[in-house]
C-alpha cells in the first residue's frame, strides 16, 4: 500500500474525511499484519503508534522520497515503535548500496546528529528487516533460512575488522565489489562472473527489443514534436499531483519516449531521423 509519500495525502485526507490517512484505513479495516506500507514520510507520531499496533510492515525509499521532494520519513520513530521497516529502491536507483548510504546520511543531517541511523541499522534494514517485511525466510544467515547471500571484496584502503565493518559495507561498498551471489542456495555470480546469464547477450537484446517497441508504429503524427518548443519538465514539482513524471510524457499512440536533456530552459526538435525505423 502506497501510503503517505508527500503532504498532498494527508492534506487531501483531512480536507476530505477530516481524519489522518493512517486513521482512515484503520477505520475502515484495512490495516492488518498483511500489509505492506511504502514511503510513510508524511505520517503523524498517533499514526505510526496505529501501524505499530497493528503490525503494519513497512519499506522506505529514501532516495525517491528525496527525488520527488516528499521530505524525510520518521524511519527511527517506526523502529522505536517497534514497527519492521526495511528499505527499498522505488525504481528510482537501481544500486542499493546507494539506497543504503541515503538511509544513513539523510537522517543525520535532518536530525542533526551524526548518531542517528547507525550503519548497523541500516544494514540490518536492508538484510533481515527488508525479508521479513515482505515474508520472506532470509536476511540472515541461520538454519532453516534461504541461503540467499552476496559476498563482497574487502580489499580496500580502511582495513575491515570487527568495529567498522558496517560502516564500511554501507559507505564504502558498490556493486562493483560483490565477487559471489547465491539465491535459494544456487550461485547466480560466481567469482565476479555471472553464471547464468551472458551479460553482453542481455544487453544487445534489450536494446533491440527496445528499439523495435519505439519504432513499431512510425506515422506521421508520432513526430508532430517537430519545429515545436519542448519545455523541461526538470522543475516541475512531482508531489503536488498536478503533473507527470518525466517517464510518463507519452503522445497519442505513442509507445516508447526518451527526454533529451539540454543546458537552455527550453529547446527545439529540429528532425528526426527515422531511416532505422522504416528500414525494420
Amino acid at each position: 500500500m502506497h501510503m503517505s509519500e508527500s503532504d498532498l495525502e494527508p492534506a487531501w485526507a483531512r480536507e476530505h474525511l477530516k481524519t489522518t490517512p493512517v486513521e482512515a484505513y484503520d477505520g475502515m479495516g484495512c490495516l492488518d499484519e498483511n500489509v505492506l506500507a511504502s514511503q510513510l514520510v508524511q505520517v503523524t507520531d498517533k499514526e505510526i503508534a496505529i501501524l505499530a499496533e497493528k503490525d503494519v510492515k513497512a519499506i522506505s525509499m529514501p532516495l525517491s522520497n528525496c527525488e520527488v521532494g516528499g521530505g524525510i520519513a520518521p524511519i527511527e520513530k517506526m523502529l522505536e515503535a517497534g514497527m519492521t521497516v526495511g528499505l527499498g529502491t522505488d525504481g528510482y536507483v537501481n544500486n542499493f548500496f546507494e539506497v543504503m548510504r541515503g538511509a544513513f546520511l539523510i537522517h543525520k543531517g535532518y536530525h542533526k546528529d551524526p548518531q542517528a541511523m547507525p550503519a548497523r541499522k541500516v544494514y540490518r534494514m536492508a538484510t533481515e528487516l527488508g525479508a521479513k517485511a515482505v515474508g520472506i525466510e532470509a536476511g540472515v544467515i541461520k538454519e532453516g533460512m534461504l541461503a540467499d547471500l552476496i559476498t563482497v571484496d574487502v580489499a580496500r584502503p580502511t582495513p575491515i575488522n570487527e568495529y567498522n565493518v558496517y560502516d564500511q559495507l554501507v559507505l564504502f561498498t558498490n556493486p562493483q565489489n560483490v565477487i559471489n551471489v547465491m539465491v535459494g542456495g544456487a550461485w547466480l555470480k560466481r567469482d565476479g562472473k555471472l553464471v547464468t546469464l551472458d551479460k553482453e547477450a542481455v544487453r544487445r537484446e534489450v536494446l533491440e527489443r527496445r528499439f523495435r517497441m519505439s519504432l513499431t508504429k512510425v506515422g506521421e503524427k508520432h513526430f508532430s514534436v517537430v519545429n515545436h518548443c519542448v519545455p523541461r519538465i526538470d522543475g516541475v514539482d512531482k508531489v503536488t499531483g498536478r503533473a507527470r513524471y518525466a517517464a510518463d510524457i507519452y503522445m497519442e499512440g505513442m509507445l516508447y519516449a526518451g527526454v533529451l536533456r539540454s543546458p537552455y530552459s527550453s529547446a527545439r526538435v529540429v528532425s528526426i531521423d527515422a531511416a532505422k525505423a522504416k528500414a525494420i
